[in-house]
């Protein structure tokens, strides 16, 4: 089977550290920029074949790493990789486009007054 990701994923046989172990990989991978920005991830069920683990506990492992800010997801667009500021956690490129924006009209503004 090819794998569905370019990132190797070692999960214990049978037990409860599943979802630990995955959201542990999955989460240092992210830091390390294994998986880089904007990179999408496989979707919960492809994730939970290919790994050999159920359903339940990828989506749990996607949702751990959404609520820590790691990934974001939107709906048809599956989940991908956020953008990682200064250890401080992520926010999406859009929120990244429209902060530049901002800050450059309130240049505008500074220096037409100037």
């Amino acid at each position: 089977m090819e794998p569905i990701m370019a990132l190797p994923i070692s999960l214990p046989e049978r037990g409860s550290r599943l979802l630990r172990d995955l959201h542990r990989q999955l989460r240092a991978a992210i830091i390390n920029g294994r998986l880089r920005p904007g990179a999408r991830l496989p979707s919960t069920r492809v994730l939970a074949a290919s790994c050999g683990l159920s359903r339940n506990t990828a989506v749990a492992a996607y949702e751990l790493l959404l609520s820590e800010g790691y990934v974001a997801a939107r709906g048809g667009s599956g989940t991908r990789v956020a953008v990682l500021l200064f250890g401080y956690g992520a926010i999406e490129e859009d929120a990244i486009a429209e902060g530049l924006s901002r800050l450059r009209r309130a240049l505008r503004l500074v220096n037409s007054r100037l």
